[in-house]
């Protein structure tokens, strides 16, 4: 149980940037923090040095993952082609409660930018997607996804801090609600491989801004 605390608090904590990459983690201060001791703490720590967002040198410390580019390349290659792959059960079974909840969603997202709320924009863009999988009948292959892209999941945390990235991102949403909304599965793939490709061409200038946050390899 303890493990699981202290597991769960890292992980979203070094997803959501408030660990930033690159940040060298004290075990000791960590256990004082979290009320446990260091057991819990090192298998934690071990578990999310499997999801690659810690590293660990013995002898030299611990720290968090900078972002792999290219592990985030391939974590957006599979999300993109798991997505486009459901888009056919989608399109087949979405109906009016489908897209009721995606406008709600969408409505969401212009309010959470409207305050700068990077995080919940973040998670209404994933519920977005999310209807996607459910109405395809494949929840477990949507899991499966966020299990396994904490670098893409990072870089898209930087990428909402930009205004004209967030709100072309919501302006991308309302084209392919608007592709449910005439049933027309070629329009919603194409504008879908569009909107998740995007990130690859913007990800230079994060590099020259944030060049400490990023590796190759």
């Amino acid at each position: 149980m303890e493990r699981g605390k202290v597991f769960n608090r890292l992980k979203k904590e070094i997803l959501d940037l408030t660990l930033r990459p690159g940040t060298e983690l004290d075990l000791n201060g960590l256990s004082t923090l979290f009320g446990v001791s260091r057991s819990p703490v090192r298998d934690a720590v071990k578990e999310l040095s499997g999801e690659n967002l810690i590293d660990i040198y013995p002898q030299r410390g611990t720290y968090v993952s900078r972002i792999n580019l290219k592990m985030a390349e391939d974590e957006r290659f599979i999300r993109l082609n798991l997505e486009l792959g459901a888009v056919p059960s989608f399109m087949k079974n979405v109906d009016d409660e489908a897209i009721g909840e995606m406008e709600k969603l969408l409505e969401k997202q212009e309010k959470a930018f409207a305050s700068r709320d990077v995080s919940t924009l973040l998670s209404l863009d994933d519920q977005f997607h999310a209807v996607i999988f459910r109405y395809a009948g494949r929840e477990g292959v949507y899991d499966f996804i966020l299990s396994r892209n904490g670098n893409y999941h990072r870089l898209r945390v930087i990428s909402f801090m930009f205004d004209s990235i967030a709100q072309a991102v919501i302006a991308q949403h309302r084209e392919l609600l608007e592709a449910v909304r005439r049933r027309d599965e070629e329009l919603f793939i194409s504008l879908d491989r569009k909107h998740m490709s995007k990130l690859t061409a913007e990800t230079d200038s994060f590099r020259s801004s944030m060049p400490q946050y990023f590796t190759e390899n």
